[in-house]
């Protein structure tokens, strides 16, 4: 799946958070595996956008077409409906799930643990303090 994080920048030009996007997938050992981080700071118009749909059709690998994401999941406490409308203009045939963080963000992190990276870069320490996801 492919997961997004919206943080309402309008790109580059301004001093906003990043748009988390990350390619996961379960493994035969049940865990959670982050397996490409695409994480940007791009403007809604067509760039983020693009790079989420990018990532659903697996183009972050050398071998797209075995990851191949089943889904965009998408949290929509800030961008509301804007996520799910800029993913159907690029991909109209995309299945694009919006979901509501049901704990803030320290509490999400807590369950980091959980999850397993494989060698992919997360976040900025420097401009964000706490992951995304």
């Amino acid at each position: 799946m492919v997961a997004v994080d919206p943080s309402g920048t309008k790109g580059q030009s301004d001093d906003g958070d990043e748009i988390g996007i990350i390619v996961a997938g379960k493994g035969i050992d049940s865990r959670a595996y982050v397996l490409a981080d695409r994480t940007c700071m791009l403007s809604p118009d067509g760039c983020w956008g693009r790079r989420a749909v990018d990532a659903y059709h697996g183009r972050w690998s050398q071998t797209p077409d075995k990851v191949k994401a089943d889904r965009i999941v998408a949290e929509r406490n800030f961008g509301g409906a804007m996520v799910k409308h800029v993913i159907k203009t690029i991909e109209p045939t995309a299945p694009c799930k919006e979901v509501t963080a049901s704990r803030g963000k320290k509490g999400r992190i807590s369950h980091q643990r959980k999850k397993h990276r494989l060698g992919v870069r997360f976040y900025d320490a420097a401009r964000e303090p706490t992951p995304r996801w």
